[in-house]
């Protein structure tokens, strides 16, 4: 059922139960991020595709991001602008916020977006949170992010079913 937002939750009875889910999805691949306990967010995209990074990144990325992206080989800062874009994503939506609200106001380091520079008032510290990003051969970017630590993080990847 939608939540608050637009978030996906779980239907009472099974609220109670402590679970949390998000998803993503891009192309024909879906993402699904299971938690008990804790907010989860999760968020992929597929590299190659025709992404206005220049201008998105001008819009809503810090200064130092937007210069940075500017710098490199157009591959390569749109590879990189979907690491940076994925990161925040999933960031807000594991606290349930809206991306249009606070896409500006999560600034993730250029480079290195596992490290998270700012966060909206009244965020969990950037310090307390986990980020893992997404790694497999089927070339997919994305995230994984959770406001606190977590016990384990184990990912599978389903073939053609």
């Amino acid at each position: 059922v939608p939540g608050s937002n637009g978030r996906p939750a779980l239907a009472p009875p099974l609220a109670r139960s402590g679970l949390a889910f998000n998803l993503s999805h891009a192309g024909d691949r879906l993402a699904i991020a299971v938690a008990r306990n804790l907010q989860v967010g999760v968020d992929i995209e597929q590299p190659g595709r025709d992404v206005r990074w220049r201008k998105l990144s001008e819009r809503w990325f810090s200064r130092a991001e937007a210069e940075w992206l500017a710098a490199l080989e157009q591959g390569a800062a749109s590879r990189e602008f979907l690491r940076l874009w994925t990161v925040r994503e999933a960031m807000i939506k594991a606290m349930g916020a809206t991306i249009a609200g606070h896409i500006s106001s999560v600034t993730p380091e250029p480079g290195n977006p596992g490290r998270i520079l700012s966060l909206p008032d009244g965020w969990p510290a950037a310090a307390t949170w986990t980020l893992h990003e997404h790694e497999t051969a089927s070339g997919l970017c994305g995230w994984l992010a959770v406001p606190g630590p977590v016990a384990s993080i184990r990912t599978f990847e389903l073939g053609n079913l």
